[in-house]
């Protein structure tokens, strides 16, 4: 009995912490795999997810869905602004926001049928790639670390 109540007291803490990072959605891997084709298919290098740029996107995104508004204003700056403030060093950065309820594949469809958006998406300077999606407002950021 006292295995079985520590067993369910590390899973609920394990929920409890993955639940609280909300630096990206649960399929944010599915969006990965679009935009590296897409650059596969234009003669780019895949990018890299990673933590620290899917947490400036979850931010931007919640920052856009409290305004109810698609925007790349932020009341702390650019999203290059805020990451030079944490100490990121950035050789290149770019985002792509967007106001959707559907899924990763609308999202990126949206964004690729934009010249500007897929500019972004396909840019040989961007290494690595951080998204995030909150009540449908989408944040896809990229940069060079």
């Amino acid at each position: 009995m006292m295995r079985s109540g520590l067993l369910t007291l590390a899973v609920s803490a394990l929920v409890l912490a993955i639940g609280t990072t909300h630096a990206a959605p649960l399929d944010s891997y599915r969006m990965l795999s679009l935009v590296n084709d897409a650059r596969q298919s234009a003669g780019e290098q895949p990018v890299k997810l990673t933590l620290v740029l899917n947490e400036d996107a979850y931010h931007h995104s919640n920052y856009q869905a409290s305004l109810g508004a698609v925007t790349h204003d932020d009341s702390h700056g650019s999203g290059s602004e805020r990451l030079s403030e944490e100490g990121v060093h950035l050789g290149y950065w770019s985002e792509n926001v967007a106001y959707t309820h559907g899924d990763e594949d609308e999202a990126f469809r949206t964004w690729m049928n934009s010249p500007g958006h897929r500019k972004n998406i396909l840019s040989s300077a961007a290494t690595h790639m951080g998204i995030s999606e909150v009540k449908g407002y989408w944040t896809q950021v990229f940069a060079q670390l």
